[in-house]
């Protein structure tokens, strides 16, 4: 039997407030699930008191609810909703960043919530950004917007998660990729694991090798790339695909992606921890 996922849908005015309304959710034994039907109600403590079978999870939504070269921004998230951080929509930090080191031409892939962004931001010249909208009728993943484009691209063009707190030097990340002979550049940062264990490894039933207390250390997609011209053949129109699989399929066509490590501060908001260490960091990294 599918399970019917109700959400609430309420709005804070702090970081404090929001995270304290987050605890009790975690506290009170509900999960967390990509997307959500709205149930609505008045506030948290009417719909924790409803009988478990009628709702196994809620939604929180903070705040509002959330050059030459182009930038595609995801405005989707892990939460299902537009993000709040630092007291501002952390879609509008992005796009003030981009600003910053010279970029203008901005568009935006919205879906749900989508009028709430477009009136939010407009035409984003109150930025100084020049922000066109690519409307999906269903979530089409982290490439498929790149199909519903006015027209494919003629120049590089970055594209990045909009659940991505970072201080990136997208004209250094641009300058790779254009040094680089690749068709598509994917940012990557370092992620370190430590193992608190000795580790064991055996050959049909023998101790080999013990590390003791290893560090393990990957790269890992940022979830900002620079895509060129040709990347576009691989993204049909209307169709629900990921960025992992259209660098794939470069790939696959004897195309060649360059990996770009990122240096400067970085953060996937994709879990309640990564959004409460994103607000207690923000001032510090956006004075």
């Amino acid at each position: 039997m599918t399970e019917r996922a109700y959400g609430l849908l309420a709005e804070f005015d702090s970081p404090e407030a929001l995270t304290a309304a987050a605890k009790q959710v975690r506290e009170a034994g509900y999960r967390r699930l990509d997307a959500f039907t709205p149930f609505p109600v008045d506030g948290l403590a009417q719909i924790l008191r409803l009988p478990r079978p009628k709702i196994s999870w809620i939604g929180l939504i903070g705040g509002f609810a959330g050059g030459g070269f182009a930038f595609l921004m995801q405005c989707y998230t892990n939460y299902g909703f537009p993000l709040n951080v630092g007291g501002r929509p952390l879609l509008e930090t992005i796009i003030r960043n981009v600003v910053q080191q010279g970029f203008r031409n901005i568009f935006i892939s919205v879906n749900y919530m989508a009028e709430m962004i477009v009136e939010h931001f407009g035409d984003g010249s109150a930025l100084g950004a020049a922000i066109q909208y690519v409307h999906e009728t269903e979530r089409l993943g982290t490439a498929g917007a790149l199909g519903l484009l006015p027209q494919p691209s003629e120049l590089p063009m970055v594209v990045t998660n909009g659940d991505i707190l970072t201080t990136i030097n997208y004209g250094a990340l641009l300058d790779f990729h254009n040094g680089s002979a690749a068709e598509a550049t994917m940012a990557v940062r370092e992620h370190k694991v430590h193992v608190p264990y000795g580790v064991v490894t055996a050959n049909d039933g023998y101790l080999e090798t013990i590390r003791e207390k290893p560090t393990e250390s990957w790269y890992v997609s940022a979830g900002i790339y620079v895509v060129g011209p040709t990347v576009f053949n691989h993204v049909e129109r209307g169709v629900r695909i990921d960025m992992p699989t259209v660098l794939e399929r470069v790939v696959g066509n004897k195309g060649r992606v360059a990996v770009y490590p990122i240096r400067e501060y970085w953060l996937d908001i994709g879990r309640m921890e990564d959004f409460e260490q994103a607000h207690a960091e923000f001032n510090e990294v956006f004075p």
